[in-house]
């Protein structure tokens, strides 16, 4: 049940999403949005607590890494 509250509250907080790219790089929306599910990993007791950080993704310079070249197409 707490996938399904989970995936909830992603959809009903997209359109502020979507309203702080209009305003933000992405470096500071990615950070932000990794800042929101840290403190929903803060909700957890200890044991799922380490799980839900674990699936956190890295730095932004990680993540950038990560992403296909505009260019190449890769």
């Amino acid at each position: 049940m707490n996938v399904f509250r989970n995936a909830t509250r992603v959809w009903l907080l997209a359109p502020v999403y979507g309203l702080l790219v209009a305003g933000c790089t992405s470096e500071q929306l990615y950070t932000k949005i990794q800042n929101d599910r840290a403190l929903e990993c803060q909700k957890y007791p200890d044991s799922r607590y380490e799980e839900c950080m674990a699936q956190l993704s890295g730095p932004y310079d990680e993540y950038e890494e990560s992403l296909p070249d505009k260019e190449s197409g890769k």
